[in-house]
This record gives C-alpha cells, sequence and structure tokens, in this order.
C-alpha cells in the first residue's frame, strides 16, 4: 500500500512513506453518509429489478454493482477524502551566488595588464577594447551571461541557484530564464560578513552546497568574514571567492585631513594630510591645499608605496564658512582620481574664545584643564585664584587679582571650581545671572567637596544650576562614605547624541568608551533631580535618589545663555593610560560647545548644532536648534521648519525638527554631496557633504584577503581564468528530511480514471443486452 501511495501520492522528492492516515473534510454527519449508502443500494438494485426478468441474474448483479459504486464513489467526493502521509524526502543542495554590488565595483579599470585583460576578455566572452571600457559589474554581469561559458546552466543541473546582490547589505535577486540584469554598484559600504549571515539565513533548513561570491574583496564595515570561518567549517560551507579586479592597481589617495573646524585669523595652523600610494615607484607630486578657490600652500610630496603624512602650515585671512581641500596631481597610469581630492568644511573667525578659571585653590581638575587651555590657541584664558600668589598676579597678566565683575562683556564662559560663595555679595551673583540669561554668556560650574555648588543654596547662582541641590550636612563624612565606593558614568540618551559627551565620533564607540572610563570615587550628595528643560547627559552608574538615576552633568538654557553643571570633580581622571586623549577633547568641546554662543553673538534667536561638519552622502546627521522666543517664535511650537540650500545649485530641501523641551528642538537629516547651508529663520550652519570614500579607500582587488578566506573555509580562490572549472569545485550535499503530505484523494487521474473505467464498464455491459 505504502508503495502504490508512493507512486500516486508522493512528490518527486518522496523517498520513503513512514505511516498514513485517511480523513474526510466534509462536515456531513456519519449516519447521513450511511443513510445515503444504503439509499444508493436501494436505488441500484431497484433499477435493475424494472430490467426483463429473463437477463442473467449475475449480470445483474454485476451492473446492480458497476451503477452501486459509481454513485458510491461520487458521494466519497463530496465527503473530501484526505490522506496524510509521513514522509521522508530528499532536499536538493541550494547554490548561493554572491555578488558585490558597492561602489567599489563601479570602477573602470581602463589601464589594466594585458594578461588581465586577455584573460577577462575570453570568460567575458567580450574584446580587450571592450573590457577596458567596462565597470567590474558590468564585467559580472557579462561573465554570467556568456553561452560559451554557460556557467550557471551547468551549475543549474546540479544545484538549485539562487543569487544575491550585497554591500552594506544583502538581498535576494530573481533569477530567470532570460539574461541576468545585476543592480548598479552603487553601495557606501561594504559588508562581507554580513551578507554571509544574511545568505545563511535565508536558506536555513536548506543543504547549501558551497558559495560563489563575485567580489573585489574590499571589506569596511562590520565584522571581518575570517571570523565567521570556524563557523562555517562547522556547516561544512566552503566559501570561493571570485576576484575581480587588479590585485596590484597604481593608485594615490588622499585618507584624511587633520586639523581644526574652528580657526582664528592671521592664526598659523598645522594641517596633516594622510596618504596612501601603491604600484608606484618613489616619485613627486604636487599637493595643493585651497581654502575654498584660493590656494592656501602648495609643495612637492615625496610619495611611496604605503601609508605616510605629511604636514603644511596656513594661515586664514578672512572670517567666514569655507571648503578646505587638499588635492594631489594624477600619477602616470593611475586610472582612478576620485581619491586624489579630499574636502573638509571649517569657520574661520577673528577672535579667541575668552575663559574665565575662577578658583578658590588650585586643584587637580584646574591643572589639566589650564594646561589644555594654554595650548589651544582658540582659547584666550584669564584665571582667578582667591588664594592664590598676588605677586603673580603683577607679574602674569593671565592672573586677576580680582572676579572682574566690572568686566564681564569680556568674558565668554566663567568656569567655577571651589570657590567659596562668601565671595561674592548678592549683588554681584545678581550681576552674573545677568552675564547668562541677559548677555547670552556660559556658565560651568564643578562640584566640589568645598565651595561648590553647597555654599550656593539659595543664591541667585543655584537659580542657574539645571539640577536642584540641598545643603549636605555633615559632609567630610558624607564625603567619605563615598569616596569608599568607586563608581561609573552612564551616558543618557541625550548624551549619546550631545557633543559635549562624544569623546570619539562614531556613537556606539563612544558608548564603549565612557564605558572604560575610569572609575570616579566622588560625587556631590546633594544632587536632588533636573529642573523643568534641562537635560542630563551622564548619570550616576549605580546609585539612585528618590527621585530616580542622579544626574551628574546636566546643563539648559537659562534665558539668552547656557548652563552646565557637573556634579563630580574628576574628569582628569580620563588620563589613566591614554594621556589628554579624552579629558581635552571633553574641555575643548565643552568650551566650543558653550562659549562660541556668545562670542559668535547668536545668543538671541537660533542657535542651530551639528556633531560634526563634514559628512558623507547617505550619512545620518543628528541636528538640533535652541529656538529662543523672539517676534518670530515663542519657543513652545511643536516642531520647526528647516531649509537646506545647496550653495553652489541653489538646490533646496525641507525638513522638520520635532520639539524635546521648551526651545530645544532635535532630528536627523541625509543630504547629497554639496555645501549646504542649514537655514533656521535668519541663522545658517554650513555642512560639507562629500561621497564616500569607504570603498575607494583601497581599490586594488584584496588577493591576499579573499586567498585567506577560502583557505580557512576550505574552499579556494579563483582567479577569473579558473572560472570555468567552478562546476567541478562544487560538492553536491542531498539530504533526506521529513515531511507531512496532505493531499485529496479525489484530487488525482485515478480518481477519474477509476469512474470513467467503471462508467464505461456499466455502459458496454448494457449495450451488450441491448438495454437503453
Amino acid at each position: 500500500m505504502k508503495d502504490f501511495l508512493k507512486i500516486f501520492y508522493g512528490n518527486e522528492n518522496t523517498e520513503k512513506i513512514n505511516s498514513y492516515d485517511f480523513s474526510l473534510s466534509s462536515l456531513m454527519p456519519v449516519w447521513l453518509f450511511l443513510l445515503l449508502a444504503i439509499l444508493i443500494a436501494l436505488y441500484a438494485f431497484w433499477s435493475y429489478s424494472q430490467e426483463s426478468s429473463e437477463m442473467n441474474k449475475k449480470l445483474k448483479v454485476m451492473l446492480v454493482s458497476l451503477r452501486f459504486f459509481i454513485a458510491l464513489i461520487i458521494l466519497l467526493m463530496f465527503m473530501q477524502p484526505q490522506i496524510s502521509m509521513d514522509t521522508e524526502e530528499s532536499s536538493r543542495t541550494v547554490l548561493p551566488i554572491l555578488i558585490d554590488v558597492s561602489s567599489s565595483m563601479g570602477i573602470v579599470e581602463s589601464k589594466s595588464s594585458a594578461e588581465y585583460l586577455k584573460d577577462m576578455a575570453l570568460i567575458c566572452g567580450l574584446s580587450e577594447n571592450e573590457i577596458k571600457s567596462k565597470t567590474r559589474i558590468q564585467l559580472v554581469q557579462a561573465m554570467l551571461n556568456n553561452k560559451d561559458l554557460d556557467m550557471l546552466n551547468k551549475l543549474d543541473e546540479k544545484y538549485s541557484l539562487r543569487l544575491f546582490a550585497f554591500d552594506q547589505d544583502a538581498r535576494q535577486l530573481k533569477m530567470g530564464d532570460e539574461l541576468i540584469e545585476l543592480p548598479k554598484a552603487e553601495g557606501e559600504a561594504t559588508s562581507l560578513s554580513s551578507a554571509i549571515t544574511y545568505v545563511e539565513q535565508s536558506l536555513r533548513g536548506l543543504p547549501i552546497a558551497d558559495m560563489i561570491i563575485f567580489t573585489d574583496g574590499i571589506h569596511n564595515k562590520g565584522n571581518s568574514a575570517l571570523d565567521l570561518s570556524a563557523e562555517l567549517n562547522n556547516k561544512d560551507i566552503r566559501i570561493f571567492p571570485v576576484g575581480i579586479g587588479m590585485p596590484e592597481n597604481v593608485d594615490v589617495s588622499i585618507q584624511s585631513i587633520n586639523m581644526e573646524d574652528l580657526l582664528f585669523i592671521d592664526d598659523e595652523v598645522e594641517v596633516k594630510v594622510n596618504f596612501s600610494a601603491s604600484g608606484i615607484e618613489d616619485s613627486s607630486l604636487r599637493v595643493r591645499l585651497k581654502m575654498g578657490t584660493k590656494l592656501m600652500a602648495e609643495k612637492n610630496v615625496r610619495f611611496s608605496n604605503g601609508s605616510f603624512s605629511e604636514s603644511f602650515v596656513i594661515k586664514a585671512e578672512k572670517k567666514g564658512d569655507y571648503q578646505f581641500s587638499v588635492e594631489v596631481d594624477q600619477y602616470p597610469d593611475e586610472f582612478f582620481s576620485e581619491n586624489n581630492q579630499l574636502k573638509k568644511q571649517v569657520k574661520v573667525i577673528d577672535s579667541e574664545i575668552r575663559v574665565l578659571l575662577a578658583l578658590q585653590n588650585p586643584s587637580w581638575e584646574y591643572r589639566y584643564l589650564k594646561g589644555m587651555l594654554d595650548s589651544d590657541k582658540r582659547f584666550k584664558t584669564k584665571v582667578f585664584i582667591r588664594t592664590g600668589d598676588r605677586s603673580r598676579t603683577e607679574s602674569d597678566e593671565q592672573f586677576l587679582a580680582s572676579f572682574p565683575l566690572d568686566k564681564l562683556d569680556e568674558v565668554d564662559i566663567i568656569i567655577l571650581n571651589n570657590l567659596e560663595r562668601d565671595y561674592f555679595s548678592f549683588e554681584d551673583m545678581n550681576l552674573l545671572q545677568d552675564f547668562v540669561s541677559k548677555q547670552g554668556g556660559s556658565l560651568v560650574m564643578i562640584s566640589s567637596p568645598t565651595g561648590t555648588p553647597a555654599s550656593y543654596v539659595g543664591t541667585p547662582i543655584e537659580e542657574m544650576l539645571p539640577v536642584t541641590i540641598k545643603a549636605i550636612e555633615e559632609q567630610a563624612e558624607a564625603n567619605k562614605i563615598r569616596r569608599a565606593r568607586p563608581f561609573k558614568l552612564d551616558l543618557t540618551a541625550e548624551g549619546r547624541e550631545s557633543i559635549i559627551t562624544r569623546l570619539v565620533p562614531e556613537e556606539q564607540e563612544n558608548v564603549k568608551t565612557w564605558k572604560k572610563l575610569p572609575d570616579q570615587y566622588w560625587f556631590y550628595p546633594g544632587i536632588r533631580r533636573l529642573k523643568p528643560g534641562a537635560t542630563a547627559l551622564v548619570e550616576h552608574g549605580s546609585i539612585k535618589n528618590e527621585y530616580g538615576p542622579i544626574p551628574l552633568m546636566s546643563y539648559h538654557r537659562f534665558g539668552d545663555g547656557q548652563v552646565l553643571f557637573l556634579g563630580f570633580n574628576s574628569v582628569w581622571r580620563w588620563r589613566y593610560k591614554v594621556g589628554s586623549l579624552y579629558t581635552d577633547r571633553f574641555w575643548s568641546q565643552t568650551i566650543h560647545h558653550m562659549g562660541l554662543n556668545h562670542l559668535l553673538g547668536s545668543s538671541k534667536g537660533v542657535r542651530i548644532q551639528t556633531l560634526k561638519r563634514d559628512y558623507s552622502a547617505g550619512e545620518k546627521i543628528e541636528i538640533s536648534a535652541k529656538v529662543l522666543s523672539s517676534a518670530l517664535r515663542t519657543g513652545n511650537e511643536k516642531s520647526i521648519d528647516v531649509l537646506a540650500v545647496e550653495k553652489s545649485s541653489g538646490e533646496e530641501k525641507n525638513f522638520r525638527l520635532a520639539g524635546r523641551s521648551e526651545g530645544l528642538y532635535s532630528g536627523h537629516i541625509v543630504l547629497a554631496p554639496g555645501a549646504w547651508d542649514i537655514q533656521i529663520d535668519d541663522e545658517k550652519h554650513r555642512l560639507n557633504i562629500s561621497k564616500s570614500r569607504l570603498e575607494f579607500e583601497q581599490i586594488s582587488m584584496d588577493k591576499s584577503g579573499l586567498s585567506k578566506l577560502a583557505e580557512l573555509t576550505k574552499g579556494k580562490f579563483i582567479e577569473v581564468k579558473e572560472l570555468m572549472q567552478v562546476p567541478d569545485l562544487m560538492i553536491e550535499k542531498p539530504r533526506t528530511r521529513r515531511a507531512v503530505i496532505e493531499s485529496s484523494l479525489w484530487d488525482n487521474w485515478l480518481f477519474l480514471l477509476l469512474i470513467s473505467v467503471l462508467t464505461a464498464s456499466e455502459w458496454l455491459l448494457r449495450k451488450k443486452e441491448n438495454l437503453p
């Protein structure tokens, strides 16, 4: 019976039937079915009892039986009989073919070697001149469609083929009987590891033979594909990379420009340019540095294979927003020159940010903060130390004998650290409050076991803080307890996006960096909670109070100005093992962020901020705006419109920022390459959007990396000329799996044949007896 069912109700992959079961899908009760069957039998008997009594009794019985069975089969069809079979079936081996469609596959290698052109022409079925004008992805398409090579048809005879395209993401492509049409090579990055993982997940449960990957091997996003080799070996999946492109091309490229985004007029600034070169002989090329269209510096630079840096010195002469660029001449036989230029957005201003450090006595924080300020020409620093050496104020103009309440218009940002409240009168503190709220100045308060902030409770200074605080009794004992409990600093969601807390450029890496920072050993225990409209950037990593996590770094707008509060006093501890890397970046960004507000006169109306001024096309731009109440706006709108204007073409794009808190708006925008002015009302913020360079940092095919991947997975790196061998290298891996097959018994040609045979038999017998 099982063999019968396998033949008539199994499929082409059914190897064996373990068990089977019959059932009826109709809702007809069994008793009704039996009643109808009896009625059918009676009808068959009655219909032939009316015939001549001389009819042979055996023939009559046979005719009655035939009519009964025909009617019974028809009744069964209405009952919808089903069969369910537990089977074992073989699966055809799946062979995924992955095609790299990232931007580097759009490179045209017009100056390839004669051997490469010859091999590629043979495999693609094109002439050598045609090869010179084709992009890498067009060459892959020609290979797949080459009827002489006929690779896909040969593979399709043994395997079930699946075609995938990948760049930073992966997706499956349709395969038909017509010529293969591949997508354009436009991906901004390449993640080979993500592509392999995606293919595995897409084909989960199916036997994968191996993987063929057409790529130039330029991997620049996510984990290395080499990290997957152990997992692929466990699954017996071999990788066969087909190298597309020359393994060594002549190329000169600019990797990066290291310089400040904010320049000062007449200041000499060092510009460090990082270059790389391959396939060249030692030679000299001309390098030019431009500010907009103005040539700032140029010189001949000695190039050799590998990476190296060269320093230049420029001096800005006019304030404004500029697109700074570095250009290097094209090397002979260099066919790709898009990476011979790199641009960066800079802003030139005509004065330094004026910083006032005010403290009771020197601290570790002061020591390293002042060192950073003195080494950076963008800052002009004055220092007031209440207990300091008076003679020093006479010999060094940087040090002040008293707090300059009468010269606050010459200050952009005040940093208070451990200065006792009894130095100021209430009138003095009201002047400081006016400096922030009315003049648009900024205040930073660094907590200390003495002075700040405890002594300012109930004063105009405390009113400006973004947190509510209380005075601490027996403070020395409280401090002692907390010194014994080291703790971490936790970034908040807002802290992850703030430029102040961005210790490294990339957001996820920045989060990891904060988690690795050295422990803190003290915080001000009188911090209660945020004031309305204030933002917490950093919280205590382990302790909460009755209001929740304790905000240890917070800020808010106070009138026209800004206030930042640090509830701990050991930023200097971040120097452990890394020196000034994180401390200098933190303080530099903080003072820029807050000091420029007053310096540039943008304390009124609108203040637009982004994490940086240079972005790649397609990169998400985090933008925030602070809107103060004015004749145009109340600062309480639910959202505000942003206009982006490309400087050269005049192209305009409109975006909308959502309100986050009173007067604060944020959102994300994406822009095409160009110099864009981000505008809200009369305020403008210049951004430079360039084509993504990830794909062109290396343009030669990575034969070494692809060969290593093939070796680790027990596959083989395929040279273009070896492509015809690919069908013979793959291994079939047929596998049996259990499957349940459910089928309608009557929905089969056998059922129809049976009815036809029975009906024809009755008709022939009736004709033989001359019955109507």
